[in-house]
């Protein structure tokens, strides 16, 4: 378990909303000892996320991995630990999203912000009213 909080941490972190294997593989070095009782070797960590796949907690997305749909759904405590950004428009987390804002920088999720400008017949941002850049 505490493998995978470190890998969900990384890609909640990470701008993209995604990492690549390597960064996940990392992630046995950034774990306690006290924690994970012994190293995990390399192929024990891509066995484990090729098993996060298989079930729906992760997935890959061009050679990234990304959270899955079962993580999303199953542990929305989870985001709210990690402090996990929140879409302005639907007001759920946000892990893979656009920074369409340039002045405060909030994520939004693609569709979101999409149906946003289309409802709104604008191109501002929800928070600042400043102009939005290209979707």
């Amino acid at each position: 378990m505490h493998v995978f909080k470190a890998i969900v941490k990384l890609i909640v972190g990470s701008d993209e909303g995604q990492i690549i294997e390597l960064d996940a593989i990392e992630t046995r070095k950034k774990i306690p000892d006290a924690l994970s009782k012994k190293k995990l070797e390399v192929q024990q960590i891509q066995a484990f996320l090729r098993q996060l796949c298989d079930s729906g907690w992760m997935e890959i997305q061009e050679d990234h991995i990304c959270i899955g749909p079962r993580t999303l759904l199953e542990l929305p405590q989870l985001f709210e630990a990690l402090t996990c950004a929140e879409c302005p428009v639907c007001n759920y987390h946000v892990v893979q999203g656009i920074r369409p804002c340039t002045q405060c920088e909030i994520k939004v999720h693609k569709h979101c912000a999409q149906r946003h400008r289309k409802l709104t017949r604008g191109n501002k941002c929800i928070e600042c009213k400043q102009p939005w850049n290209t979707l």
